[in-house]
């Protein structure tokens, strides 16, 4: 509620989130020490892209706080300043500062359905890999959905995700990022629909939403091997005064493709 409120898009909506949450966690009886204390705070800062132990901080202060003035908490402004303004790579900046290039707005939406719908990431894994994706963050991530399915875990929390990603800072900032935008957008909820959506999608079981994302990202690759398979023949034509077998089958798949691509 709060998210939807405020934003999460600057360090002041973040700060307003965070005093918040640590206002209403602070005035639950017997939470302190309690594990599932620990556990919304660390789900705290991921969302918020705050270093974990500046919200721990934060809130133990509250915590010990008594009777007296009420004065503002120290804000963890510096701590959000130093991940947002750390040497982040620019194929992870250009996303969070909304110059993503054409490739990146098809690897994220496409990631975007996952996190807000993992319980796809089965279906996705079997029509492409994680080699389908030329951002290496958004790789990282796509690789690290498709590991912790593959070891057969009933559900793809997001908790699970992070930790995947603990080794890539990076990629680990570009995912609280993802599940920020799925929010906002409702994705989950499109995704609901449109699998419930009979008229919609009749060819399987994929949602509508996500199988347009996986229909770009697969069109995306035939268009690379199309590229290559251009140029192959180029070479192999070039001074050839007629054409081999091998060369007859790069032609056919060429008409193939372009046929395809009318069509589409």
């Amino acid at each position: 509620m709060y998210r939807r409120k405020f934003g999460v898009e600057s360090i002041d909506s973040r700060q307003r989130i965070l005093n918040q949450v640590l206002g209403l966690l602070s005035t639950v009886p017997q939470m302190a020490q309690n594990v599932r204390e620990k556990l919304l705070l660390q789900r705290t800062a991921e969302r918020l892209g705050i270093a974990e132990e500046v919200v721990h901080q934060q809130y133990t202060q509250l915590r010990r706080r008594e009777n007296g003035p009420q004065r503002s908490l120290p804000t963890p402004e510096r701590a959000v300043r130093r991940i947002d303004r750390a040497e982040t790579p620019g194929h992870v900046t250009r996303i969070l500062q909304g110059q993503p290039t054409r490739d990146d707005r098809l690897e994220y939406e496409l990631l975007q359905c996952l996190v807000a719908g993992l319980q796809w990431t089965g279906l996705v894994r079997r029509e492409i890999g994680s080699g389908d994706f030329t951002n290496p963050a958004l790789r990282n991530i796509a690789q690290a959905c498709f590991d912790i399915d593959e070891s057969g875990v009933d559900s793809l929390a997001f908790t699970r995700l992070m930790s995947a990603l603990d080794d890539d800072p990076a990629a680990k900032q570009l995912a609280v990022w993802l599940e920020t935008q799925a929010v906002s957008k409702r994705i989950d909820e499109h995704l609901c629909e449109t699998a419930k959506s009979q008229e919609a999608n009749t060819t399987d079981d994929c949602p509508l939403l996500l199988r347009r994302c996986l229909r770009e990202i697969q069109w995306r690759r035939e268009e690379q091997s199309h590229k290559r398979m251009a140029l192959e023949l180029s070479e192999q034509c070039e001074g050839a005064r007629s054409l081999d077998a091998e060369t007859e089958r790069l032609l056919r798949r060429f008409s193939d493709f372009h046929q395809k691509r009318a069509t589409k």
